[in-house]
């Protein structure tokens, strides 16, 4: 293959030498977005559409900017009308990591190795469609294929849990733990947000009583739940961080007048700070690790929220957040809770790193969404490891709604780093076995002491 081939991303011997130590390391993968029931369910996908582009609002949204119309990207047209939409527009993705990782899902999974476009679009439609009725091509086979070894889903408290149950029983290989995300109970803001908290307090209550007192019972009820069932940390997306220290009683107020009324913005900012503090008091008796996804706006594109949906493509990179006072109360209050801090915006970088040598419980994330290609990650590695600690990045993360993309973004994670500590080397700045070491270390060891040490 004239391009991906063994030296992808990696620009000199020492680079190849330290990737070849990573290359086949199984994956733990922290913070994913999988379908849990597609897994245990473990049928057969029909297309190569519905394994690549039917939940990927990364292929969603460079479509729409090559100007397909939605029909044949979240719309009725069939599932071929779309995978030949996607392949006609395909080529002008280079350089985009979608371009790469579905090249790199083509050629390991699929073993073709010509560029996709709209020549090939119907032969490779066609190939891809008869190994997909194959046995080990479902869901739990790639994944064994892949070597993912641990991974998290992300999970509203109010789920039952019941494919993880599943999971504990049925798989061998693969060790399948839930992430506790309570957004929906926090934005206060939402439409939804009362009718959020009535399930989850008749759920863990059984009463139709609304109060703030219920709520926070109802979700430490939940949060013991999932740790019974192997949950080692809880989610929170942060569109707007700040943290601040708010009474039981402020809280109570807003919550009841909330129930009738429009609230002020400093009352939902205030509510938003009393329940990130609740929920780092919880993750401390339970001694989880707490992570932080700052800074995205959400649902900017309206006429996308109303016409497709949340999770559509319409979200983007903020820029209103102040993360040196947002996060300033929350160190400080839980110096003993482990945090993981992912950021949208890469120009909080410089400041999110400084916290980091002041505060050792904050580790740093892999970088995120937006900055999830080659480029951003050697961006990221390269100015934690100047200003902070290499060694306590916290590994790779997929944030995947697709199974196929774990085995491709974590690809392009070690490649990256195996070629920025090829090039220190050939630099003098350490021996080739220090590289070697922190590249098994953070591809492997890191993620796993971090998140799964008293798994």
């Amino acid at each position: 293959m004239e391009f991906l081939n063994d030296n992808y991303l990696l620009n000199n011997t020492k680079a190849k030498s330290i990737y070849d130590e990573i290359r086949d390391l199984p994956i733990i993968d922290p913070h994913n977005h999988s379908d849990l029931k597609e897994i245990m369910d473990n049928k057969n996908w029909q297309d190569i559409w519905e394994v690549e582009g039917q939940t990927d609002h990364y292929i969603w949204q460079l479509m729409r900017r090559m100007g397909i119309e939605e029909d044949k990207i979240t719309g009725k047209a069939s599932n071929k009308e779309k995978w030949k939409a996607f392949a006609e527009v395909f080529p002008s993705f280079a350089l985009n990591p979608v371009f790469e990782w579905m090249q790199l899902d083509l050629k390991n999974i699929f073993e073709i190795e010509e560029l996709l476009d709209s020549s090939n679009a119907d032969q490779i439609w066609k190939i891809t469609k008869s190994k997909l009725q194959k046995d080990d091509y479902k869901p739990r086979a790639l994944l064994e294929k892949m070597k993912v070894e641990i991974m998290c889903t992300t999970d509203d408290p109010i789920s039952d849990l019941k494919y993880h149950n599943q999971a504990q029983d049925e798989l061998d290989n693969l060790k399948v733990y839930p992430t506790w995300r309570p957004d929906s109970y926090s934005k206060i803001e939402e439409d939804d947000w009362k009718e959020n908290i009535i399930k989850l307090i008749q759920k863990y209550l059984d009463t139709d009583d609304l109060s703030l007192d219920n709520l926070l019972k109802a979700l430490e009820l939940s949060h013991s739940y999932f740790d019974r069932m192997g949950c080692v940390s809880s989610d929170h997306d942060l569109p707007d961080l700040m943290s601040k220290a708010v009474s039981f009683k402020q809280a109570e107020n807003i919550f009841d007048k909330r129930l009738d009324k429009e609230l002020s913005i400093n009352e939902i900012i205030n509510f938003k700070a009393f329940m990130l503090n609740y929920y780092a008091e919880l993750n401390r008796k339970k001694d989880w690790i707490m992570q932080l996804h700052i800074g995205v706006r959400r649902n900017y594109r309206k006429s996308l929220l109303d016409n497709v949906g949340i999770n559509s493509g319409g979200d983007i990179i903020g820029s209103g957040v102040n993360i040196v006072d947002g996060l300033s109360y929350l160190l400080n209050t839980f110096e003993d809770l482990k945090f993981v801090a992912y950021i949208i915006n890469d120009n909080y970088l410089q400041s999110l790193v400084s916290i980091a040598r002041a505060f050792p419980n904050l580790n740093l994330g892999s970088s995120w969404w937006f900055n999830d290609s080659a480029y951003g990650m050697d961006k990221h590695l390269n100015h934690i490891a100047a200003v902070d600690v290499l060694a306590k990045q916290t590994g790779m993360v997929t944030d995947s709604r697709k199974i196929l993309s774990y085995a491709s973004r974590t690809e392009v994670y070690r490649r990256t780093l195996a070629n920025l500590l090829g090039e220190s080397v050939l630099k003098q700045k350490l021996p080739i076995s220090l590289a070697e070491k922190i590249a098994v270390d953070l591809s492997y060891k890191r993620p796993l002491e971090l998140f799964f040490k008293n798994k």
